[in-house]
């Protein structure tokens, strides 16, 4: 069983500074890459998602990104002290009090908002991927750098 304040504790692990920069330094790596591994359809508005068609690199790199989600999601069960039920069923009370939270963290983990959020990504820092952007930086199909860094060919 959840101790008393688990619902802050959990509201705090999901804003955290440290899971941020852990998305943050992901997308700052792969971002564009998802989205040239991508054929986006053009759309005249700017309003989401709009379906197009998707490399295994790209559905690899999603699954990447859920990766780390999973590891701050185990990592804050670990320092709770719940077992898997335990936390299942915390997560699940939190979401009887405030559903809308948990659909927009499980909706983070859809594609279609991760394709999403890799495009917002690449349009808010083009200045700082410009150059990887036209020296045609992770256009290969076979980039398969880890995440640490460390290119595993």
């Amino acid at each position: 069983m959840a101790k008393p304040g688990f619902e802050e504790r959990f509201r705090e692990c999901l804003g955290s500074e440290e899971f941020e920069e852990k998305i943050d330094n992901f997308l700052k790596r792969k971002a564009l890459l998802v989205l040239q591994e991508s054929e986006l359809p053009e759309s005249k508005d700017d309003d989401g998602f709009h379906g197009g068609e998707f490399s295994l690199k790209a559905h690899s790199l999603w699954k990447k990104y859920l990766e780390i989600i999973e590891e701050h999601m185990v990592e804050f069960q670990a320092n709770e002290g719940l077992s898997e039920r335990d936390f299942k069923d915390a997560v699940e009370d939190v979401g009887e009090r405030h559903p809308f939270l948990v659909k927009l963290m499980i909706a983070s983990w859809e594609f279609p908002q991760f394709i999403e959020m890799c495009r917002e990504y690449v349009n808010d820092h083009e200045d700082e991927l410009g150059e990887e952007k036209s020296e045609g930086k992770g256009n290969s199909k076979y980039d398969d750098e880890d995440d640490d860094g460390k290119d595993s060919k």
